[in-house]
């Protein structure tokens, strides 16, 4: 008799904390909903302006929702997201085959959304004397076997516009000795003010960004370098007409990831990004949307000529 009732006791208190266990994890899953919560969000340094107004169209309109963005380098992010410190991240890639195999290994299924595309900016000081496009050939020599007569200047050595240079655009090629980088983009205006002859490399979102004093001011001492892809053929800014056409060559697509095995904060977030509103937003701050909305208007027929 005294074995059945610590039997039942045992049985019960195992009971109990396995409720227990239970109603935890239920109540944390309640409260990251959708429209719901706190999420920790990593955010490409060069994408601050647009997200930045992204998170303050969201949490305006679901005011139970903490959106805590820390802008950093793209590589920290990576990092982040693979130790499984981070389930939400936006950067200018997708994440590799690779890199999606080694989360799916620990258990981690990774959830990537094309929300936009944006250019990468080249810089100089307003007052440099060479003033004409330059050569795709030319800047790909620059990054890879060029000298210190003209300096390449990058935002950061992990950031989106280094990796993009290396990977994409020369092939995985070690930079040269004319390649430097600091740690912010407002360093990096600052410099090529400061050093005339100097090609800044930074995020054409970041530059565009009119709502920052800095920005402004700095904006004012500075001018755009046009590219080209041939010698005979036109040049290009990274304006949004030039990247939506896919005419300017400097042009990246921007990826939200998601690792977050539930609907939760992190997919409403991208979910809105995603939908009509966010683009609208994404449009607004300068980057081309992935569905940028046509605007059509019909003229009625009953209309007298000179209104038509």
């Amino acid at each position: 008799m005294k074995h059945n009732k610590l039997g039942f006791l045992f049985a019960a208190a195992a009971c109990i904390m396995f409720c227990a266990c239970g109603t935890g994890s239920s109540r944390q899953r309640e409260a990251d909903t959708p429209t719901s919560g706190i999420l920790p969000l990593g955010i490409e340094h060069s994408d601050s302006p647009a997200l930045a107004a992204q998170i303050n169209l969201f949490q305006g309109l679901y005011p139970q929702t903490a959106l805590k963005a820390s802008f950093l380098p793209q590589n920290r992010i990576l990092e982040l997201l693979m130790n499984d410190s981070l389930k939400t991240g936006v950067m200018h890639r997708d994440l590799s085959r690779s890199e999606k195999d080694a989360l799916q290994q620990t258990g981690i299924k990774a959830r990537s959304t094309l929300i936009g595309y944006a250019g990468v900016a080249l810089v100089m000081a307003r007052n440099s004397h060479d003033t004409s496009p330059i050569l795709l050939a030319k800047l790909k020599a620059l990054f890879s076997s060029g000298t210190t007569e003209t300096q390449l200047v990058f935002d950061h050595p992990g950031g989106a516009c280094f990796s993009y240079f290396r990977d994409s655009l020369c092939g995985g090629a070690q930079p040269g000795p004319g390649v430097k980088a600091l740690s912010s983009n407002s360093e990096v205006l600052r410099y090529v003010i400061d050093n005339p002859g100097c090609i800044g490399v930074i995020g054409a979102n970041w530059i565009g960004d009119m709502t920052s004093e800095t920005a402004r001011s700095m904006y004012r001492q500075i001018r755009i370098l046009p590219v080209k892809t041939a010698a005979d053929g036109p040049a290009f800014k990274p304006f949004y007409a030039h990247i939506k056409l896919n005419q300017y060559p400097l042009r990246y697509g921007i990826y939200m990831i998601n690792t977050q095995h539930y609907q939760g904060l992190g997919s409403g977030f991208i979910t809105f990004v995603g939908g009509a509103q966010g683009q609208l937003a994404l449009k607004k701050s300068g980057i081309v949307p992935v569905r940028d909305q046509e605007r059509v208007i019909q003229i009625h027929p009953g209309l007298p000529e000179a209104l038509k």
